[in-house]
């Protein structure tokens, strides 16, 4: 069996469109696999979050895999964003998000087995930088491709939909071109407690859906004339030179938008989190409480974030737990140095109108 499941994202921004923002390794470098992977994963409407969608994609005359996801509205601060609010687009549409995970395994097997919500949460946990690129960065995010990680043996099992319909597949595999060993990627033996989680980046820009592999090609397809096709760039570039036109004299003429809020405990906790992340953990360190600072030194902090010894962290996530109260608030951090992730309770705290500071690690 395999026990190994790689994390995937498609969503958009305020500004940009939906697209897939974390694929799997194995199908990074493969139009096909990409077309496949979003054309399986990309229907559905907001869901119950105890519960999740299932599809299968056929990636060779034998092998199949299964894509597992979930389609959600985008709320600030399960994304690492400031605020508590719906994310919503440039017209104040709310934003949908889907998110889940592939598995080397016919779809049926996994919905006989079923998935643990602790996969669910750490798939996330690892898609959440990517995200917070991607929204920083708009046009410019390069896709990122996501290495597997060990499904987890036991815990919390999440309902599969449908339970009893047929499971939706895409053939995504050529027979004249394409032998069935060139898609599934190669089994790999990995010691218990291990996680592969970095994301690393793929030379890509925004993916463009390629034709299925199972379409059949049009007679006149591969002859598109030239001068139609320089006459459709010409407009497209023409488009967006407008768009960011318009955007830029709104702006100017609204002025400079609201910083943010500064006692938001989301913010602190992406402080803290890129502080690790960009090798300060002196800068993390400041985000606490002076009563943990009295009881912790800064050594410990960082020996504690990062037992490995490393400086910098190769990942670093967290989600908030909703309805925090006025003064205190708890959140799950995730922190992976190399190939090795560790997760922590936090606790924050406000106190007299101040920020919110971290007063608990454990």
């Amino acid at each position: 069996m395999n026990d190994q499941a790689w994390p995937f994202l498609i969503g958009r921004t305020r500004t940009q469109d939906h697209r897939i923002v974390v694929i799997p390794d194995f199908m990074a470098a493969d139009g096909v696999l990409v077309s496949a992977l979003r054309s399986s994963a990309d229907s559905g409407a907001p869901g119950s979050p105890e519960s999740v969608q299932i599809r299968e994609i056929q990636t060779s005359p034998k092998d199949r895999v299964a894509v597992i996801y979930q389609v959600n509205m985008a709320h600030a601060d399960y994304w690492g964003l400031p605020g508590e609010r719906v994310l919503t687009d440039e017209q104040g549409r709310p934003i949908v998000l889907t998110e889940g995970l592939v598995i080397c395994r016919p779809a049926t097997a996994v919905r006989q087995d079923g998935i643990t919500q602790e996969d669910l949460d750490l798939a996330h946990s690892l898609a959440v930088p990517a995200y917070l690129e991607f929204w920083a960065q708009g046009r410019d995010y390069a896709r990122q491709a996501s290495k597997s990680f060990r499904l987890a043996m036991t815990g919390k099992l999440v309902a599969v939909n449908p339970l009893s319909s047929p499971i939706p597949r895409v053939v995504a595999h050529s027979e004249a071109s394409q032998p069935p060993e060139a898609v599934a990627p190669p089994a790999t033996e990995r010691p218990e407690g291990l996680t592969t989680g970095a994301i690393a980046y793929v030379p890509a820009g925004a993916d463009t859906p390629a034709p299925a592999a199972s379409a059949a090609p049009t007679a006149t397809g591969g002859h598109r004339s030239r001068r139609g096709t320089v006459t459709a760039v010409a407009i497209g570039v023409a488009v967006v030179v407008i768009a960011i036109a318009i955007l830029l004299a709104t702006r100017l003429l609204q002025g400079p938008g609201p910083a943010g809020p500064t006692s938001d405990p989301a913010r602190t906790m992406a402080a803290l989190c890129n502080a690790l992340h960009s090798g300060d953990p002196a800068r993390g360190y400041a985000t606490t409480t002076s009563a943990y600072q009295h009881e912790t030194t800064e050594q410990k902090f960082a020996a504690t974030l990062l037992p490995l010894g490393k400086t910098t962290a190769t990942q670093c996530s967290y989600h908030l737990q909703t309805n925090p109260g006025p003064t205190t608030a708890s959140a799950t951090m995730t922190v992976a140095e190399g190939l090795r992730a560790h997760s922590w309770q936090v606790t924050l705290i406000k106190k007299n109108g101040s920020t919110w500071q971290v007063s608990t690690i454990r």
